[in-house]
Order: structure tokens, then sequence, then C-alpha cells
């Protein structure tokens, strides 16, 4: 299931800012799962990661607010892919940006044979680990960047795709 951002926006962890349909202004439908697919578009709000926050994928495809990543980590995935193969993807029009280099932290963790997709739209990323289970499987479609942070591999496949990486 989809889960959407609100046109409020608001906090990850809050009911309120969730919705089973785009664009929405009122909320009220759960706070993403390991199973939801999270999904931040051109009718969502500022939304704001306050704790440790899960969601098979994250795809803010359309999205022109600000993702604020406090000092917690949102793990991504499960035993299915994301949607359209997406596990993580920011876009060049909005904003991110992280309270902490190491503990915005993003971990993959899906089971998933599948290859996922993570772009980043230029973004850097806190500490990003991968750690699947069993399987899992990932490719680069652009240019990867941690900046001072750290790029962890503990299991499955990560395929750069012959994309610039550049981490602590």
């Amino acid at each position: 299931m989809a889960k959407y951002c609100i046109a409020a926006g608001g906090n990850y962890s809050a009911t309120g800012t969730w919705s089973n349909v785009s664009s929405a202004s009122a909320g009220g439908d759960g706070v993403p799962a390991a199973s939801d697919d999270v999904v931040c578009d051109s009718g969502s709000g500022q939304l704001t990661i306050d704790a440790a926050s899960v969601g098979r994928s994250l795809d803010c495809n359309g999205y022109t607010n600000t993702l604020t990543h406090n000092a917690f980590t949102l793990t991504l995935g499960d035993a299915t892919a994301g949607a359209g193969n997406i596990a993580l993807r920011l876009v060049a029009g909005m904003t991110y940006t992280k309270s902490s280099t190491t503990t915005s932290a993003i971990t993959f963790i899906s089971t998933s044979a599948t290859q996922q997709t993570i772009t980043l739209g230029g973004k850097v990323l806190g500490n990003t680990t991968f750690n699947a289970s069993s399987n899992g499987s990932w490719i680069f479609s652009d240019a990867f960047s941690c900046g001072a942070a750290t790029l962890t591999l503990t299991k499955g496949t990560l395929n750069t795709n012959g994309q610039t990486v550049t981490c602590g």
C-alpha cells in the first residue's frame, strides 16, 4: 500500500501526516509500516523524520518541499521490491536536510532479489547501510554521495552502475 504525505506535511511518526491518496488535505491513515511504499509528491508538504522510521520504499518524484531527516535511522525494505522497483528516489527540485552526518542514517534491508534503484538527485545522505538478511539487490541510477559519512555493504548485492560514489 502507498502512504502519501499530506499537503500540510508533518512528522513521519504522526498518524495525521499520512493518507492513502495523493494530495490529501487531511491524514489519519496510519504511520507507514515496513510493507508500505512512502510517497512525497507534488501535493505533499514538508516532512520530518522525527523518530526511527520504516517503509518498503521512499519515492519523492515530483516533490518540491523539504524532507528533514533528524538523528534517526530510516529503514527501507521488506520481502518485496518497492513500487516500480524503486528503493529510494530523491529529486533535484526538493530539499533534503540532515541534522547529523552519522545518525541521520538510512538502512536498506530488502530481501527481494529484484534489483531496486536508488536515485539521489544530487542530495547527500548520512551513514548508509545495505544489510539484507538474504538476497537484496540495489543499483545506483545517478551519482551516490554520503559525504563524510560511511557506506556499508553488509549483505546483498550493490551495483554502482558506473556512477561516481563519494563517501567518508
